[in-house]
């Protein structure tokens, strides 16, 4: 896979993630998702975002691939609003 086609996988990943947390979330969801993301590593495709949701419990995420992107950012999110 192309270092092209693995930074296209996560611009999908970021845009359809964030469009969810600017339609449902705070700023500081969209802040803290950004940050997230500047600091992952983007060495292996991303996973394919088939939801995503904000609620009273926070970020949902539906994906087809590698659980361990989503679980760094459910963990990550979650771990920030526990500092409020």
């Amino acid at each position: 896979m192309s270092d092209e086609t693995v930074l296209q996988s996560w611009q999908k990943l970021h845009d359809c993630i964030l469009a969810a947390l600017i339609a449902h979330g705070s700023d500081r969801d969209v802040k803290d998702f950004e940050s997230w993301f500047a600091q992952e590593t983007k060495t292996a495709p991303a996973p394919a975002i088939l939801h995503a949701s904000v609620g009273l419990d926070g970020l949902k995420v539906g994906y087809r691939g590698a659980d361990d992107v989503v679980d760094r950012l459910i963990r990550a999110m979650m771990n920030v609003s526990r500092d409020d």
